[in-house]
């Protein structure tokens, strides 16, 4: 199973307010992989869960947690960051899945 992980999509009514929202989470778990473990060990839970109590199709299938961190729902293709501010911004999770799914 690949689990797709998903929020803080940054997209808001205009271009100006979209650029500022991902400006703003730029640097967090949702906007950067900066921080993020290599790897995630244990139980995650629901549909993650190797408890067949709780998850009792999938408690045994093999678990692939897709990160998410461009704010674009997996649909940015850039090849070219967009300068903002002091930053540049990138929206390359189509790129980012496909190269998942390559790894696999």
């Amino acid at each position: 199973m690949i689990y797709f992980n998903s929020g803080g999509f940054c997209g808001q009514g205009n271009l100006a307010d979209t650029l500022e929202a991902c400006y703003q989470r730029s640097d967090g778990g949702l906007g950067s992989t900066r921080n993020a473990k290599p790897s995630l060990n244990g139980d995650q839970g629901g549909l993650l869960s190797t408890d067949p109590t709780l998850n009792p199709v999938f408690y045994d299938w093999t678990k692939v947690f897709a990160i998410y961190c461009d704010g674009a729902e997996y649909f940015g293709s850039r090849s070219d960051p967009i300068p903002y501010k002091d930053k540049k911004l990138y929206f390359r999770g189509t790129n980012n899945v496909m190269e998942q799914v390559k790894y696999l």
